[in-house]
């Protein structure tokens, strides 16, 4: 499928090399000069100019509100970014030496603009996934989910919760479904679950009444996602037992161990009554498809959060 591409985006991977090339060089000034002790105002200023120039080079598609283009579960949102304007810095991810780039300066970006790099990965995560398995030369998975990771954990809660609300207004219920039956898209979100589950095992007494605040907003934004990915749950366990989905390249279907790490950290975010109807529908699925090995994880699973059916 990948020869009929058209002509101006073939001289996309060349725009976006140079640009990574152009980032880099901006970086390196950048660490060169936090190696003086005391800059003076005239360096400082350098310095956050180089900053700028480096985020600006990434061409970062910032979206506010309702995209105009909801993600689905069909072969355009499997190969290309919903927004045309999302493919440059898709492509700079795809590219291993981009991707390291951005491992590397995350630090000097500032909250808003990491909240916005994560916003547009997830964004285009099916595309990344889908390229990231079919083409050898592109970044591979583990990398990807590296950035991933770094990106959740570098934000604040509260920038967090926006950062859901755009994801949950840019896909469909079927486009979320796709998503969470491939793997990369499976360990993306069971990240960010994992980062909500992170906050609730705090201690409380060192919770500030803001940190409690914006607790209680990420488990309103959370619900409305939990409650999306459980009419997603049969073909998920469809995906990671059978591994085949029409369209879809084997390496790129999630398979039963993320799809277990994925559920145990949906179910730990979720409230008693969703507990109860995600246990049921597993329950329900296992017993009626899945082989021995599987059951058993099931089990263990159901076990390890104390959920009962």
């Amino acid at each position: 499928a990948h020869l009929n591409v058209p002509s101006e985006v073939s001289t996309m991977p060349r725009a976006v090399r140079l640009s990574v090339e152009n980032a880099m060089v901006r970086l390196l000034n950048v660490q060169d000069i936090d190696k003086i002790q005391i800059p003076d105002p005239a360096t400082s200023k350098r310095r956050a100019q180089q900053v700028r120039e480096m985020y600006d080079l990434f061409q970062l598609n910032v979206v506010k509100g309702t995209p105009s283009l909801t993600i689905d579960a069909d072969m355009t949102s499997l190969t290309e970014c919903r927004l045309e304007t999302d493919r440059f810095f898709a492509q700079l991810v795809l590219v291993p030496k981009g991707c390291k780039l951005l491992l590397r300066s995350l630090g000097l970006l500032s909250q808003t603009q990491q909240a916005d790099c994560l916003s547009h990965i997830l964004r285009c995560l099916l595309p990344i996934g889908y390229q990231s398995e079919t083409h050898k030369e592109s970044t591979g998975i583990e990398m990807l989910v590296q950035l991933l990771v770094k990106l959740i954990y570098s934000i604040n809660l509260l920038a967090l919760v926006e950062v859901l609300k755009q994801f949950q207004a840019s896909y469909s219920d079927g486009g979320t479904h796709l998503l969470i039956c491939t793997k990369l898209g499976a360990l993306a979100l069971a990240a960010l679950l994992r980062r909500g589950h992170d906050e609730y095992t705090k201690d409380e007494s060192t919770q500030s009444a803001e940190d409690k605040d914006n607790l209680l907003k990420w488990a309103a934004t959370c619900q409305e996602l939990i409650v999306r990915c459980q009419g997603g749950i049969d073909p998920l366990f469809n995906a990671a037992t059978q591994g085949a989905i029409s369209a879809l390249p084997a390496s790129m279907i999630v398979d039963a161990e993320v799809m277990v790490d994925f559920l145990y950290e949906l179910g730990a975010n979720a409230n008693q009554e969703q507990r109860s109807a995600i246990c049921s529908e597993l329950a329900k699925i296992a017993s009626r498809k899945g082989d021995a090995q599987v059951q058993e994880q099931v089990a263990q699973l159901l076990q390890s959060l104390n959920w009962s059916a």
